[in-house]
């Protein structure tokens, strides 16, 4: 079925005003897509792991745009802060590690101490 024009026009006005942006814990547009039964939370497990660690390690998050990546690194951030630690968030422009890799944009990071 083919759109009429006022229908493509209403169409790409609710396009143009929807915003892909990182949600915070607690925000209301938040789904919980984890919180089922048999559905492992991987930034449950990630939190997990790094408070037993006693050495640093690496985490690669990956996926496309707008795929939730931030807002999981923002729940991560929360459970280890309110787990004690002091958890520093900036944005990385590269890869550190000895083999290139190029980024689209600018990747999250997350430092503990």
């Amino acid at each position: 079925m083919a759109l009429t024009t006022d229908d493509q026009q209403f169409l790409k006005g609710l396009y143009q005003k929807l915003q892909d942006r990182p949600l915070e814990p607690g925000d209301p547009l938040y789904q919980p897509v984890y919180d089922h039964p048999g559905c492992d939370d991987p930034v449950k497990e990630l939190a997990r792991r790094i408070n037993y660690a006693d050495v640093e390690s690496r985490s690669l998050f990956s996926g496309f745009r707008g795929s939730g990546k931030t807002t999981e690194l923002f729940r991560l951030r929360k459970r280890l802060k309110d787990a004690g630690l002091t958890v520093l968030y900036g944005p990385r422009r590269g890869c550190e590690g000895g083999f290139p890799v190029r980024f689209a944009g600018a990747d999250p990071g997350l430092a503990l101490q």
